[in-house]
């Protein structure tokens, strides 16, 4: 299963999804990350990903914040499977732009709620 992930502090993180990774899914995930949104030039692939985990508060170097990079994924990848990374509430901001459907992880993360959002999706992409 493989696993985009938008986040600026990728250190803050890693260690969560590697944990994850291992305890719980047999080191069969594979995640790629990228810390500023113009890093990503594979917009073409998106469906190669089965899941997006998308930070909202990407750092000044990004061209783009986590609601740019939804706002361009959302017409060309399966919104189904995108999840916001967030710090602090986004769930209201998230509803005014018509997105209230996302799911949100917020940060610090939890392993059991990390584990809980990537269950949806692996079943699914290791059976297809």
């Amino acid at each position: 299963m493989k696993i985009l992930i938008f986040e600026n502090e990728i250190q803050g993180i890693k260690e969560s999804f590697d944990d994850v990774n291992h305890l719980d899914f047999n080191g069969e995930l594979v995640f790629e990350y990228y810390e500023k949104s113009q890093t990503f030039t594979r917009f073409d692939s998106l469906n190669e990903y089965h899941m997006a985990f998308i930070d909202i508060d990407l750092s000044t170097n990004s061209e783009k914040d986590g609601y740019a990079i939804i706002n361009d994924f959302i017409n060309n990848y399966d919104y189904k499977t995108i999840v916001v990374m967030t710090g602090h509430e986004v769930k209201d901001k998230l509803k005014i732009k018509g997105w209230g459907y996302l799911k949100v992880l917020e940060k610090p993360i939890f392993l059991d709620e990390l584990k809980s959002l990537i269950d949806i999706y692996f079943e699914e992409s290791t059976t297809s």
